[in-house]
C-alpha cells in the first residue's frame, strides 16, 4: 500500500545514537562539562551590585597589581579572605589552584558599595525553583479545573475550541509558562496605565495606527506582554535555547506589525557551506520562546570606555533552520534574558555569513539538580507530578520535525502551555502553517445571543505550532484548547484507546481538522489523499500538464 501508514516516533528516544547531530546536523551543540570546583576553605558569597563591571587584580593594590579580568553586575562571587576593603576570590578551576592563582576585588569605596554579601546561592536557587513550580502548579490546577467544567456555558466555549473564561481575579498573579527542557520561564507582565511596549508582540498599538490601516488587537490583548526569564543558573557562553525557525515570505512578514521585528536571515546558496559567505538569504521567524525575549536597546549618547551602553545578556547564532541563543555572561536564576537581536549577519561587503560550526556549548546532558528535584517533588496523589512544558522537539517520521514528550502524561494532564501572540491577517497569511484561527464565541441569552469574543488569529509561542497531524482514532494523542484568562494555548494529553498514558519520548500529534485541509493550497496535501482514486487521477493529470509544458519549453 502506498503511501505507507503514517506512524509517529515511538522510539525510546527521539534522538538516535548519534545524539544531537541527528537534529542539528554538523552544527550540533557542543557538550562541555564545566571544570570541577576544588575544595576550598570557608567561603563567603558576594554579589556584584555596582552597575559597571568590576576589575579583578592579582593583589590588593590597583596601582601595582596586574589586571586579571572583570566581573559583571549580578555575578555571584566566592570569597575566602579579606584585607581592608579588598576581598580575595576563591579559585574557580583546578588549573588556578595549581598556579596558586590570586584574584582581588574592591568591596566598597568611599562613594558606593560594589559587592554585597549574600547567603549561599545554591540554597537560594533551590527555594526559587520550588516557588516557581508552586506557581506553575497553581496555574495548572486553575486551568485544569475549568477544563473539567461541563456546564452549559462551558460547553458553548469548548465547541469553539476554547476553555471557558473564569474571573480574572481567580488567575494566579504572574501567569508563567515553563520550558523545563531548556530551563526557561515565560512570564506575563502587566502594563501599567499609559505604559507602552516596544517592539515584541505588538501588543501596545496606539490608536494612531488605526488611521494608517494597522489592525488593532482587542483591549485585553494589549494589557501586557510576555518576557523570558532564567529558571535556572546559566554559565557564560552557555546554550540557552535552540529555537526552530519557520521560513516566511519577507514581503508578507514585513507587512505584519507583530512579526516584522523578529525576522532572521540565513545564507541560501547551496555552496555556502564551502565558501562561507553568500549574497542570497532565506527569511525566518523563530518559534519556541524566540519571539518573547525582550530585545536589547542601545544608548549611543551614554558611553563607558568609548563604548555605547547596551543592556543585553544573550546573543544568537542562526544556522540552517535553527536559531541558537546563548549567554554573554553568567546569569542567575530569576534574571530576565535580554537578547541582542539582529536580523542578519553580513560582512563589510554585504555578503551574509554562514555560521556553520559556531554553535555555543551546552554544559549539561540533563536537568540541573535543583530543577530535577523540583520536577520530581511529591505533590498530591502522584509521586511525580508532570510539569506543563515537559516537551522537546526532534526529528519526526511524519513531517521533518515534531514535538515529543519529555515526561509521562496521563489522560487530561496538561502537556504544554504556550504563550500566544495575537496576530493580524498579514501575520496569519505569513504563518498559516503555524497559527490558529479562533472562531467567534456567542453566548445564548434570553431573547437572542451576545457576541462574547470576536474571531482572531493566534500564534502559539513554544512548540504549539510544530505538532504534527494524525487523524482522530489513528494516532492523535493530544488535544488543544485556548485559555481565555491566561491567553495561552493549552495542550492536554489524550492517549489513544487501550493506553493509560503517554510515554516519555513519544511524538505528540493532533488532528488538524477539515478546515485546515480544505484550504485551496492544501486540498491535495492531505496525508490520506494519495490513497484516493480521484486524487490519483488529478495527480496524473497535473503531472502530464507539467511534463507537457517542460517538453514545449
Amino acid at each position: 500500500m502506498y503511501p505507507p501508514p503514517r506512524q509517529p516516533n515511538r522510539e525510546p528516544s527521539p534522538y538516535p545514537s548519534d545524539g544531537w547531530a541527528s537534529i542539528y546536523g554538523s552544527n550540533a551543540p557542543v557538550v562541555k562539562r564545566p571544570d570541577p570546583l576544588p575544595p576550598v576553605e570557608t567561603a563567603f558569597f558576594f554579589r556584584v551590585v555596582a552597575k559597571e563591571e568590576q576589575s579583578v587584580y592579582s593583589q590588593p593594590d590597583a596601582t601595582a597589581a596586574t589586571f586579571l579580568g572583570h566581573r559583571a553586575h549580578g555575578e555571584v562571587l566566592r570569597v575566602i579572605d579579606f584585607r581592608g576593603a579588598w576581598v580575595r576570590l576563591a579559585p574557580e578551576t583546578e588549573a588556578q589552584v595549581d598556579e596558586r592563582w590570586e584574584g582581588w576585588m574592591l568591596a566598597e569605596t568611599a562613594e558606593e558599595t560594589l559587592l554585597d554579601e549574600i547567603d549561599d546561592p545554591e540554597e537560594h536557587e533551590k527555594e526559587f525553583t520550588k516557588d516557581l513550580f508552586r506557581r506553575v502548579w497553581k496555574i495548572n490546577d486553575h486551568v485544569t479545573s475549568r477544563l473539567r467544567d461541563r456546564s452549559e456555558r462551558a460547553l458553548q466555549y469548548l465547541s469553539a475550541g476554547r476553555v471557558p473564561p473564569g474571573k480574572k481575579a481567580l488567575l494566579p498573579e504572574g501567569t508563567r509558562c515553563v520550558n523545563s527542557f531548556w530551563g526557561l520561564e515565560a512570564r506575563w507582565i502587566a502594563l501599567a496605565d499609559g505604559e507602552e511596549y516596544w517592539p515584541q508582540g505588538c501588543l501596545t498599538l496606539s490608536a494612531g495606527y488605526l488611521k494608517s490601516g494597522w489592525e488593532q488587537p482587542a483591549e485585553e490583548a494589549r494589557a501586557g506582554h510576555w518576557r523570558v526569564f532564567a529558571a535556572r543558573p546559566f554559565g557564560a557562553h552557555e546554550l540557552v535555547e535552540v529555537c526552530p525557525l519557520a521560513e516566511v515570505d519577507l514581503e508578507t512578514c514585513i507587512a505584519s506589525f507583530q512579526l516584522r521585528m523578529n525576522v532572521v536571515e540565513t545564507p541560501a546558496d547551496e555552496d555556502a557551506s564551502y565558501t562561507g559567505k553568500t549574497g542570497r538569504v532565506k527569511n525566518y521567524v523563530p518559534l519556541g520562546f524566540g519571539m518573547l525575549y525582550q530585545q536589547s536597546i542601545e544608548l549611543p549618547d551614554v558611553e563607558i570606555n568609548w563604548t555605547p551602553v547596551t543592556n543585553f545578556n544573550c546573543k544568537f547564532v542562526p544556522v540552517g533552520n535553527h536559531m541558537y541563543i546563548y549567554t554573554t555572561r553568567k546569569i542567575q536564576a530569576d534574571e530576565e534574558l535580554i537578547l541582542e537581536y539582529k536580523r542578519c549577519f553580513r560582512t563589510d561587503e554585504g555578503e551574509s555569513i554562514n555560521f556553520e560550526g559556531f554553535t555555543p556549548y551546552w554544559c549539561r546532558q540533563e536537568h540541573p539538580d535543583c530543577f530535577r528535584k523540583a520536577l520530581t517533588a511529591p505533590c498530591g496523589p502522584r509521586k511525580v507530578r508532570p510539569i506543563p512544558g515537559s516537551v522537546k522537539f526532534g526529528k519526526s517520521r511524519l513531517h521533518g520535525r515534531g514535538v515529543f514528550a519529555d515526561a509521562a502524561f496521563k489522560e487530561g494532564e496538561i502537556v504544554e502551555m504556550c504563550p500566544c501572540l495575537i496576530i493580524d491577517t498579514n501575520g496569519a497569511d505569513c504563518m498559516q502553517d503555524h497559527c490558529f484561527q479562533l472562531p467567534e464565541v456567542k453566548i445564548d441569552v434570553e431573547g437572542g445571543s451576545v457576541l462574547k469574543r470576536q474571531s482572531r488569529y493566534i500564534l502559539p509561542c513554544g512548540y504549539g505550532g510544530m505538532y504534527n497531524h494524525l487523524e482522530r482514532g489513528q494516532g492523535e494523542n493530544v488535544q488543544w484548547f485556548y485559555d481565555e484568562t491566561t491567553q495561552c494555548c493549552v495542550w492536554v494529553a489524550h492517549p489513544p484507546d487501550g493506553k493509560d498514558e503517554l510515554q516519555r519520548n513519544e511524538e505528540l500529534c493532533f488532528d488538524y481538522g477539515e478546515a485546515y485541509w480544505d484550504a485551496p493550497h492544501r486540498r491535495f496535501q492531505r496525508p490520506a489523499a494519495a490513497q484516493c482514486p480521484v486524487f490519483r487521477r488529478r495527480y496524473k493529470a497535473a503531472n502530464y500538464a507539467v511534463n507537457a509544458c517542460a517538453s514545449f519549453a
